[in-house]
């Protein structure tokens, strides 16, 4: 009871909602059975089926959206009706799901995804809300072709390719044999995309070398997840992929969002190519991208 009445004051995001979700809503006592529940996102207004009893998805009934902020805040920006977007490691879909609101019916969205489950929900997603401009592959993305060990803990978006640290083995107890392709061969063609954001807890570096015709061709504006720790286990690290992005020809800009009168506004910052993000999000945009020029 004292979570529902705390939902209106999370859901907007009043000053020290974060307290509030703290003390009411956070908590991970087995013993209390956290529903599953449907409820129309803030944001988009597409419905999204949700399993509360983990601790992301009950971030997104509780706010009405998506915990990770300041990529849903770049995408509402700058992502436009008619653009084309890519979403490698969708989850199970809440960034897609904004993405197709915001490219309306005369863009497009293609989600990779190679964990099943995740895939199911995406689909039923797509069903549920009879969206025509979402398409789901339920395959990884990395530089080589071929199949790879899937490990998932509890959390499906922790799910990974990389290697399991000795003593979190026991933390992973999922493992799906899963279907790789490379990006130049997923995404080949003459659509053009606009942005692609990628999350693939580690494989990053991996799956941008198999993207490099498709950014070398159309010059996105790529948003991606840089966690040094998820690096290593991949056999990367920051600086490696700031430095196959500077081989792109792309500037990377650290992504935070700042509070301004009570409003989440972006907050970028130019970042070296041995400077280590203080953040994990981190956008890279193109200077000879023209559609790029007002970002930052």
């Amino acid at each position: 009871m004292l979570a529902r009445w705390a939902r209106p004051y999370i859901w907007n995001e009043l000053p020290g909602w974060g307290k509030v979700y703290d003390a009411f809503c956070r908590s991970n006592d087995r013993s209390f059975a956290w529903p599953k529940c449907t409820v129309r996102g803030k944001w988009h207004g597409y419905l999204m089926q949700l399993d509360l009893a983990d601790w992301a998805e009950r971030y997104t009934y509780f706010l009405g959206r998506y915990y990770d902020l300041p990529t849903q805040i770049f995408l509402r920006k700058h992502l436009k009706a008619g653009d084309h977007f890519v979403d490698i490691g969708a989850n199970i879909g809440m960034i897609s799901l904004l993405a197709s609101h915001l490219v309306g019916e005369t863009g497009s969205v293609r989600s990779f995804e190679p964990n099943p489950f995740c895939c199911d929900r995406i689909e039923e997603l797509i069903r549920v809300n009879s969206l025509k401009n979402l398409s789901l592959a339920r395959v990884a993305l990395s530089d080589a072709a071929g199949q790879l060990e899937l490990s998932v803990p509890k959390h499906s978006g922790m799910g990974t390719l990389a290697e399991i640290p000795p003593d979190r083995v026991e933390a992973y107890a999922n493992h799906f044999v899963v279907q790789v392709q490379t990006g130049d061969d997923a995404l080949a063609g003459d659509v053009p995309i606009q942005i692609m954001k990628i999350d693939v807890e580690g494989y990053e570096c991996k799956a941008l070398a198999g993207c490099a015709n498709v950014i070398r061709r159309w010059r996105p504006v790529i948003v991606t997840e840089v966690v040094p720790e998820h690096l290593r286990r991949a056999g990367s690290t920051p600086e490696m992929l700031f430095e196959l992005m500077s081989g792109y020809g792309y500037v990377g800009f650290g992504l935070t969002t700042q509070r301004h009168f009570g409003r989440h506004e972006l907050s970028l910052e130019k970042l070296g190519q041995q400077t280590a993000p203080h953040c994990e999000d981190v956008v890279f945009l193109h200077p000879g991208n023209g559609s790029t020029a007002g970002i930052a």
